[in-house]
Parts: structure tokens; sequence; C-alpha cells
């Protein structure tokens, strides 16, 4: 006999029939291979294909304007994030006189302000406490194929 309506409904009814679950709790017991479920799922879901990287700007021209450094465009200011030079005002400095000051290019300014901005990363970032660390790493490197992860502690 079927279960009463106000029974039958599973903990995923609630999501729309094209989503999966936002997320999960391994919450086994010790020893029953949550490291290695982690593992798996993570080496199941490799991250896509990067498109090319875009052209390295050199360091001697002006990301904006491709100018070198002159007496009439000042000298090149490295952004604090991404490291692309640019003249002060080409880097949208009021004056050049601040060419002293910690600077940080436009591009990387509308994606510190914006809350939005999504920065592709091929990562997957796993805290645990300090004490686990060389738990992690000697579970990580016993249960996968040697350069099929890059690990960084």
């Amino acid at each position: 006999q079927p279960a009463p309506d106000h029974l039958s409904t599973t903990a995923f009814d609630w999501l729309p029939a094209h989503r999966s679950p936002p997320g999960g709790i391994l919450a086994d017991e010790m020893g029953l291979g949550k490291t290695v479920e982690l593992l798996a799922l993570v080496l199941a879901h490799p991250a896509p294909s990067r498109p090319d990287p875009p052209t390295p700007v050199p360091q001697n021209v002006c990301a904006a304007c491709s100018r070198p450094p002159s007496s009439a465009f000042g000298k090149l200011l490295p952004c604090l994030e991404c490291a692309r030079p640019y003249h002060a005002l080409c880097g949208g400095m009021a004056q050049a006189a601040n060419a002293d000051l910690p600077f940080v290019c436009p591009k990387c300014t509308r994606l510190v302000a914006d809350p939005d901005a999504r920065i592709q990363a091929a990562a997957t970032l796993i805290i645990v406490p300090p004490p686990l660390l060389d738990q992690w790493h000697h579970e990580i490197t016993r249960h996968t194929a040697p350069d099929s992860l890059k690990l960084i502690l």
C-alpha cells in the first residue's frame, strides 16, 4: 500500500526539476571514506578548459595607450592587483603627482568594486584545521595518481 500523500514527498521535491541540490554535508563516522569521497568528486568534475590566456602586455609600455614612459606621459605605475603598467593619467589618476601612491588600474578597480564580478578559477579550496593538514596531505597523495592534482598547503 502506498504511503499517505503527506509522507510521499522526498527532500528534493522542493527543488525545480532542472536543478541539483545546492550543496551537501558528508557526516559519516570517522574512517568511512569522507576524504576519498571528496577527492573522487574533485577529480570527477575537472574545471572546463580555459580559453587561451590574453597576450601579455610588455612591461615597458602603458597597458592603456601602448606608449613608453616619457616626459609628456610620465612614468609607468604597476597595478597592485594585476601588475600591468599604466601612465598615471591613463590609469585614471587625477594627476601624475599622485604617482607615488598605491595604484589599482581601472579594470581591477571594477572587479573589486563589483560584488557580482566573478574571476573564473580552476581550483578547489579545502579548509581544514591546522592539526589535520598532514593527514589531508597524506590522504591526497595516497589516493590520487601523481600529478592528477596540484596541491598547495
